[in-house]
């Protein structure tokens, strides 16, 4: 009985997973799809407000690691250095994250 359980809860994972599930094909699509987002001013200048508070914060995180010794002042250099970049991009493309899922890894990159 016990096997029996086990080869239909078995059977209906691997459906669901490999045949494909109505939900994950449905946003699959809708990724296709997307129109595009535009924001009000407002909306903006909140969003603006959280990503501040946000990168104020991640500053002061890596100034923390810096300090205790967990990266050199070079890194933390750096690392912040990249999260004002992100920021720019981020506010010239007006506070819409852009996600394509198409990213392209330089060689060598082990980020798999």
């Amino acid at each position: 009985m016990r096997r029996l359980w086990l080869t239909v809860l078995t059977t209906l994972l691997l459906t669901v997973f490999i045949g494909g599930s109505p939900v994950l094909a449905e946003m699959h699509t809708a990724e296709n799809t997307k129109a595009e987002v535009n924001l009000s001013v407002e909306q903006k200048n909140e969003l603006a407000k959280i990503h501040k508070d946000l990168l104020q914060n991640k500053k002061q995180l890596i100034s923390k690691y810096v300090e205790y010794g967990v990266v050199t002042k070079e890194q933390g250099d750096k690392i912040t250095s990249r999260f004002d970049e992100r920021y720019d991009k981020l506010e010239k493309n007006g506070f819409v994250p852009k996600w394509d899922g198409s990213k392209k890894h330089k060689p060598g990159c082990k980020c798999h």
